[in-house]
């Protein structure tokens, strides 16, 4: 006995098929080891139809299949496939002009589908498929990937806001700069004035943290960081968040540059600004104590790179000082950092290291620690590109505060 295999798709359109030669009542299992070799569907997601119907025997004979019969099989995935289709067709018409946030909503909709379709191996299957895809995302993958474009935007506007007087411009950050993060510079008046960039990706610590409507939730916990370092005197002078100008819950975050800093691999400002400047680095020296002090905020923070990637911070010459010469006072500031949010549930380790503990309690004294997690907190909350914003990580950052704010209250407390 024959029977046909004809792979199909949603639309009914086949796209391949061969013929399976029967022995004995014709165990189901063997045909979709054959469809799993011939059109690369693992047995997972097959799907077998006989006269419209789901296959569920366990034999040719048990389904009713007879010589010359034919027998269609479809990849599971076919629905979401589908689901894309007709999102991107409710996308294509509609008649607004230019790259509005509806369009880039339903674009940023369809795309999950995309990922799990890739996951079961689905344009292996339907190869023909995948060209449509390609064009696709050729057409309309501006309306997602043009990031750059909301930045800039964004950032413009909010600063010529606050210097309604001045001659605001943006300018790239250089192609062979430092750094993962897309970011544009801010002249005020021709003078680089500050650094605007995306907040990075989270991990997705709990699955409600996930919004497939405007992907990765705004990040609370790098904007909490980057404020309190502004208030404990460790980071940048000012700290900006940034709303996006079309209203769609995308924040950035800017930070006000830092005059008379070098990295702590010798990198001043201008070099920073302009990598091609031919300039000899400084030489930067780390002294034990700011060394320490990395240890400790790290530890505090959950920061996973700030001690190992020397462009993360560095080193702030007095305002007197005038040449490399000059020795005077100096002192610690972080400009970027990574977080590993894997460590919001662990005790801070540096509470249980062989650190010299006076130095430890003095150091969180001086730099207030206990009051500035409170400020920075209530600053953060209270911007009006957070107040009413619900596309962020809630949750996650309450872990995040609750461990900082337990650690600190223990160590205090008993020291």
């Amino acid at each position: 006995m024959k029977i046909f295999i004809e792979l199909r798709d949603h639309d009914e359109i086949v796209h391949r098929e061969f013929e399976w030669v029967v022995t004995g009542n014709g165990e189901i299992s063997d045909l979709r080891e054959q469809i799993k070799l011939v059109f690369s569907i693992d047995q997972i997601y097959q799907q077998l139809f006989y006269n419209g119907e789901l296959i569920r025997a366990d034999t040719a004979v048990e389904a009713g299949l007879v010589d010359k019969d034919t027998c269609v099989v479809k990849h599971n995935m076919c629905t979401n496939w589908q689901v894309y289709i007709g999102l991107i067709k409710k996308l294509q018409d509609l008649t607004s002009f230019g790259v509005t946030e509806d369009r880039r909503k339903i674009a940023l909709l369809a795309r999950p589908n995309l990922s799990i379709l890739d996951s079961s191996r689905f344009f292996l299957t339907y190869p023909s498929l995948q060209l449509i895809r390609v064009d696709i995302e050729t057409k309309l993958g501006f309306l997602v990937h043009n990031v750059a474009k909301y930045l800039k935007r964004s950032v413009m506007a909010y600063y010529k806001q606050l210097f309604p007087n001045e001659n605001v411009k943006i300018q790239n950050t250089p192609t062979n700069s430092a750094g993962v993060h897309l970011g544009v510079i801010v002249h005020i008046d021709n003078k680089p004035s500050f650094y605007a960039k995306t907040l990075g990706n989270i991990p997705i610590v709990e699955e409600e943290e996930f919004d497939f409507l405007n992907g990765t939730k705004v990040d609370l916990v790098e904007i909490f960081v980057y404020v309190l370092l502004n208030l404990t005197g460790l980071g940048p002078n000012d700290v900006h968040i940034i709303p996006e100008v079309s209203k769609c819950d995308m924040i950035f975050i800017s930070t006000k540059i830092i005059d008379l800093f070098h990295t702590a691999s010798g990198v001043s400002i201008k070099q920073m600004l302009d990598p091609s400047t031919s300039s000899t680095p400084k030489d930067v020296v780390i002294d034990a104590e700011m060394k320490l002090q990395l240890r400790i905020i790290s530890s505090l923070l959950c920061l996973s790179d700030l001690q190992t990637n020397k462009g993360n911070f560095g080193i702030v010459e007095p305002q007197s000082v005038e040449d490399n010469e000059n020795q005077g006072p100096r002192k610690l500031a972080v400009v970027d950092f990574g977080i590993n949010l894997r460590l919001i549930d662990e005790e801070p380790a540096i509470f249980t290291s062989k650190i010299d503990i006076s130095y430890l309690k003095t150091f969180l004294e001086k730099i207030d620690i206990l009051k500035n997690i409170y400020a920075a907190r209530e600053k953060m909350i209270s911007d009006p590109a957070l107040r009413n914003n619900e596309n962020v990580n809630k949750n996650t950052f309450n872990r995040y505060f609750e461990r900082l704010e337990k650690a600190l209250l223990n160590f205090l407390c008993k020291t």
